[in-house]
C-alpha cells in the first residue's frame, strides 16, 4: 500500500514539474519576432477617355404585340442604318433582345391591365466624339424613346491599370522607408502583398435624355478618367 501510494506521488510531482513547464516556458527556447513593418500605397493613373458606350431604347405601346414588334423593329433597323452611315462599325453595335410587358394602370385601387409594352435595346460602342451629338439628335428624331447609359471609356483600362499598380507599389516602398529612414533603419525583402484594388469599370456620366431631338453640345467633352490602384506590402526591416 505504502508502495502504491509512492508512485501516485512521485507521479503527481512530476506532472506539477511538467504542467509548470509548460506554463513557464524558456524564454531562450523562443525565436524573436520577426522584425517587419507594414504599409499602403496608392497610385492614380490619369487617361483621356478614347470611347463612347451607350444604350438606345426603343418602346411601342399597343394591344396587338405583332403589330408592336414590327413597328419596333422597323425603327430599329433605321436607327442602325443611321449608326453605320455615321461611320460605326457592325462590331460596334449590339442588339439586345426584344421585351414584352404589360401596361398596367390602377383605378379605383384596381390594378387594370391597359395595353402591352413591347421594347427593344441596342447598345452602342464608339470613337466618333465630335460627332456624337449629331447622331444622338437623328436617333431621336426617327423613333427612339430612350437614350442612356453615357459612358466615357478608356479601350485598353487594363494597360493604364497595370502601370497604375506598378506605381502603387513604388509608393508602397517609399512610404516605408521614409518612415524607417529617421529610425537609421534599411527596409528588407517584400515578405507580403496584396492588391487592394481591382480594375473598375468606366467612368459614367449619367444622363437621360427622353425623346428629345436636340443634342447636348457637352456630350462630346470627355474629360478625363483616373486608373487608380492599391497595394499593401508588408517588408523586413534588414538587420
Amino acid at each position: 500500500m505504502q508502495k502504491i501510494l509512492f508512485s501516485i506521488l512521485v507521479f503527481s510531482l512530476t506532472l506539477s514539474i511538467d504542467m509548470a513547464s509548460a506554463a513557464n516556458p524558456d524564454p531562450h527556447n523562443f525565436e524573436p519576432l520577426p522584425r517587419q513593418i507594414t504599409v499602403n500605397g496608392s497610385a492614380n493613373v490619369a487617361q483621356e477617355p478614347d470611347q463612347i458606350t451607350f444604350v438606345i431604347g426603343i418602346e411601342e405601346r399597343g394591344s396587338d404585340p405583332k403589330t408592336m414588334q414590327r413597328s419596333v423593329s422597323k425603327t430599329a433597323n433605321k436607327v442602325v442604318n443611321i449608326l453605320k452611315k455615321s461611320g460605326i462599325k457592325d462590331t460596334q453595335i449590339q442588339s439586345m433582345r426584344m421585351q414584352l410587358q404589360p401596361f398596367v394602370e390602377y383605378k379605383n385601387g384596381q390594378r387594370v391591365q391597359q395595353d402591352f409594352v413591347l421594347g427593344r435595346t441596342i447598345q452602342v460602342t464608339h470613337n466618333l466624339f465630335d460627332a456624337h451629338p449629331v447622331i444622338l439628335e437623328e436617333i431621336v428624331a426617327i423613333g427612339a424613346t430612350r437614350i442612356s447609359g453615357i459612358q466615357f471609356t478608356v479601350s485598353d483600362q487594363d494597360v493604364h491599370y497595370q502601370k497604375a499598380l506598378e506605381l502603387a507599389v513604388i509608393n508602397a516602398r517609399e512610404r516605408a522607408q521614409a518612415l524607417l529612414t529617421p529610425l537609421g533603419e534599411t527596409l528588407g525583402e517584400v515578405l507580403q502583398i496584396h492588391e487592394n484594388s481591382r480594375n473598375h469599370g468606366p467612368v459614367q456620366h449619367n444622363r437621360m435624355l427622353m425623346a428629345e431631338s436636340q443634342a447636348d453640345n457637352q456630350l462630346n467633352l470627355p474629360g478625363q478618367k483616373m486608373v487608380n490602384a492599391q497595394v499593401n506590402i508588408t517588408f523586413a526591416i534588414a538587420k
